[in-house]
Protein backbone atom coordinates (compact mmCIF):
# COMPACT_ATOMS: atom_id res chain seq x y z
CA UNK A 1 0.00 0.00 0.00
CA UNK A 2 3.19 2.24 0.28
CA UNK A 3 2.40 5.38 -1.27
CA UNK A 4 -1.27 4.57 -2.38
CA UNK A 5 -4.07 7.33 -1.94
CA UNK A 6 -6.40 5.44 0.61
CA UNK A 7 -10.52 8.05 0.98
CA UNK A 8 -11.51 6.23 4.55
CA UNK A 9 -15.59 7.43 5.81
CA UNK A 10 -16.06 7.58 9.37
CA UNK A 11 -12.46 7.51 10.47
CA UNK A 12 -13.62 9.10 13.54
CA UNK A 13 -14.83 5.92 15.26
CA UNK A 14 -14.80 2.19 14.89
CA UNK A 15 -13.84 -0.03 12.25
CA UNK A 16 -13.19 3.22 10.15
CA UNK A 17 -10.43 4.27 13.05
CA UNK A 18 -8.90 1.10 12.54
CA UNK A 19 -9.00 0.98 8.53
CA UNK A 20 -7.18 4.27 8.64
CA UNK A 21 -4.27 3.28 11.59
CA UNK A 22 -4.09 0.64 8.95
CA UNK A 23 -3.71 1.79 6.09
CA UNK A 24 -1.14 4.53 7.43
CA UNK A 25 0.92 1.71 8.93
CA UNK A 26 1.43 0.00 5.40
CA UNK A 27 2.52 3.55 4.14
CA UNK A 28 -0.69 4.71 2.54
CA UNK A 29 -1.39 8.48 2.67
CA UNK A 30 -4.86 8.18 4.39
CA UNK A 31 -7.52 11.21 3.79
CA UNK A 32 -9.86 11.08 6.46
CA UNK A 33 -13.48 12.21 5.50
CA UNK A 34 -15.61 12.48 8.47
CA UNK A 35 -18.37 15.26 9.50
CA UNK A 36 -16.64 16.43 12.88
CA UNK A 37 -13.93 18.39 11.87
CA UNK A 38 -13.21 18.65 15.56
CA UNK A 39 -13.68 14.87 16.54
CA UNK A 40 -11.48 13.89 13.45
CA UNK A 41 -8.59 16.54 14.46
CA UNK A 42 -8.30 14.80 17.88
CA UNK A 43 -8.31 10.97 16.13
CA UNK A 44 -5.88 12.00 13.98
CA UNK A 45 -3.16 13.03 16.36
CA UNK A 46 -4.06 9.59 18.39
CA UNK A 47 -3.48 8.29 14.82
CA UNK A 48 -0.08 9.69 14.39
CA UNK A 49 0.89 8.80 18.39
CA UNK A 50 0.26 5.18 18.01
CA UNK A 51 2.07 5.45 14.17
CA UNK A 52 4.98 6.46 16.21
CA UNK A 53 4.85 4.08 18.44
CA UNK A 54 4.57 0.86 16.17
CA UNK A 55 7.41 2.19 14.36
CA UNK A 56 9.40 2.37 17.67
CA UNK A 57 8.06 -1.45 18.19
CA UNK A 58 9.25 -2.77 14.69
CA UNK A 59 12.32 -1.63 14.85
CA UNK A 60 12.90 -2.64 18.64
CA UNK A 61 11.47 -6.26 16.82
CA UNK A 62 14.46 -5.89 14.16
CA UNK A 63 17.21 -4.52 16.07
CA UNK A 64 16.93 -7.49 18.40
Amino acid sequence: MYGKVCIVTGCSSGIGREVALSLASMGAHVVMACRNVEKAEQVRKELLQELEQMRYFKSFLILY
